[in-house]
């Protein structure tokens, strides 16, 4: 039989999680490891840490489209009951309801007393990827935007859905931004007295997230998000698919080797922190005639693989070395050394 203070909706994050079961905390310290370096003394310092603009950027990463969409739907109605939610998703309600699921498994919303509501800082982790912009302080009930909407005037009408195509987000530095309804002389100030658009500072005007989702039939997206688009595709010669396979597999079999040998020479040095630090990074993408982010994966693959490591150096810095496998790894095989580095890529959490 559960308690009256357990059926009570939490006011804040940390006293939801101070609720939660041994089994839901070891869950979401599964799916959220960085919460759990070091281990947080209390419910409160958890929810702290989740909260974190560096945490919320890897957990979002880990969501799927549908997931963002639903966190995003919260962000626009700043918390609501879960059928509100789910309804301004263009999702089947059984798909919705399960990543809502999902979200609150991962502390990045929570059943607050007004509805769900999304993790503060979450709204400038999302940024604005559907366009969609979070409401405005003092949001537009959704009759009143039908209503304004119907005042408009067709080319109002037009740069509005203009807008709401290209971000949410436009600029006029000549319109007034203090006008009424009856003294608009242009559709940007049309919008701007009925607040359809928000003026901001150096000219900008932003589309409020309750006006986009009234544009766009009451969800946040146009088109079903829970819908896997199909695969883009052009027909290739299987012999010229290959030859540029084993050219890209060559290449990186080579720039490896390369980068180790250079390192085994003139190390980079190990951050204290651990890693590589972005001038040494610069550097390798430089000496290997690739971007930093190529740089990075076949960084990450050559440790990966075994073949680098953190070691002293003659002078006791600690450093990045090629280990002992990396001359039994450069007198093998081009295949064999490919395999070993695919299998390392394979076991990564990097996605190509």
């Amino acid at each position: 039989m559960s308690s009256p203070e357990r059926d009570t909706p939490a006011r804040t994050l940390a006293e939801s999680l101070r609720r939660w079961s041994d089994d839901q905390l070891a869950a979401l310290l599964r799916a959220r490891p960085d919460l759990a370096t070091p281990p947080p003394h209390d419910s409160s310092q958890l929810a702290s840490r989740a909260a974190t603009r560096s945490s919320l950027m890897r957990a979002l990463d880990d969501l799927d489209q549908l997931a963002l969409t639903v966190l995003e739907a919260l962000v626009v109605v700043g918390g609501a009951p879960r059928g509100q939610v789910v309804a301004l998703v263009n999702a089947a309600p059984r798909a919705a309801e399960a990543s809502l699921d999902l979200l609150l498994a991962r502390a990045l919303a929570w059943q607050a007393p007004g509805g769900v509501r999304a993790l503060s800082g979450v709204a400038d982790a999302l940024g604005t990827a559907n366009g969609i912009r979070r409401r405005s302080p003092d949001p537009l009930p959704t009759d009143t935007v039908r209503a304004r909407l119907a005042e408009l005037s067709p080319k109002a009408r037009a740069l509005l859905e203009h807008v709401d195509a290209h971000g949410g987000e436009g600029h006029s530095s000549s319109a007034r931004r203090t006008v009424g309804p009856a003294d608009a002389r242009t559709p940007v100030e049309e919008l701007i007295s009925r607040r359809l658009l928000l003026p901001r500072d150096n000219g900008v005007l932003v589309l409020p997230g309750e006006v986009a989702v009234v544009l766009r039939g009451g969800r946040t997206t146009s088109a079903a998000v829970d819908v896997v688009p199909e695969l883009a595709t052009s027909p290739r010669d299987q012999a010229i698919v290959d030859r540029t396979a084993a050219g890209a597999a060559f290449d990186a079999v080579r720039r490896v080797e390369l980068l180790l040998d250079h390192w085994s020479t003139a190390p980079p040095g190990v951050l204290r922190s651990g890693g590589l630090g972005v001038r040494d990074l610069k550097a390798a993408a430089r000496e290997l005639h690739v971007t930093e982010a190529e740089a990075a994966l076949l960084v990450e693959l050559a440790w990966g693989a075994g073949l680098l490591a953190e070691g002293p150096t003659p002078a006791g810095d600690l450093a990045w070395l090629p280990t002992d496998d990396f001359d039994a790894w450069t007198a093998a095989s081009t295949a064999t050394r490919w395999s070993r580095l695919v299998a390392a890529w394979w076991d990564s959490p990097r996605v190509p």
